[in-house]
């Protein structure tokens, strides 16, 4: 299952699996709003440079001051930054995660089994963090740009991004 998504130049998606839907609004975000990818436990098709610098993205950051965050203003006094959120037992299960989806691969398993892989991925992910003290609160999670360390992110900040695209077009 192959994407990409470049701002304002081109997206891409398969088209014939079980997921297509996902994939298209996922890739749509780097394409629309140039959004960063916010996961990091999957591999990456490229090297990544040794030097973290701040990214460009607005759903991004490298920074813990609450002046230099770019959502700083979505997240409320109380709420700690960095924001803690489970990291170690979600990290721990990805990986289980990623080395069944090597073996299935390396067995040349049928897609189907694949999909139903991560169809459980996703139930998983989305109990675990439903279920997480802060998980309803704007913050600074670390883990983002496929790097599990130095990088935060905030899906409030995704959301306010992408209105601040649509905002720039239509108003």
């Amino acid at each position: 299952m192959g994407s990409g998504g470049i701002y304002q130049l081109y997206i891409t998606a398969a088209a014939d699996n079980a997921f297509a839907e996902y994939v298209f609004v996922h890739e749509f975000g780097h394409h629309m709003a140039c959004l960063a990818d916010e996961y990091y436990t999957s591999s990456v098709a490229y090297e990544l440079p040794s030097t973290l610098t701040e990214p460009y993205e607005l759903n991004v950051t490298t920074h813990m001051e609450p002046d230099k965050i770019k959502w700083a203003e979505l997240i409320d006094a109380q709420t700690p930054v960095p924001t803690p959120w489970g990291k170690d037992e979600f990290d721990q299960h990805s990986r289980d995660i990623q080395q069944q989806r090597q073996g299935l691969r390396a067995a040349k398993t049928p897609e189907k089994e694949l999909e139903y892989l991560f169809r459980q991925q996703l139930q998983w992910e989305e109990a675990y963090l439903a279920n997480l003290p802060l998980a309803v609160k704007t913050g600074l999670y670390e883990g983002a740009m496929y790097r599990a360390r130095g990088v935060y992110r905030s899906a409030p900040a995704c959301q306010r991004t992408i209105t601040l695209v649509i905002d720039q077009y239509t108003k």
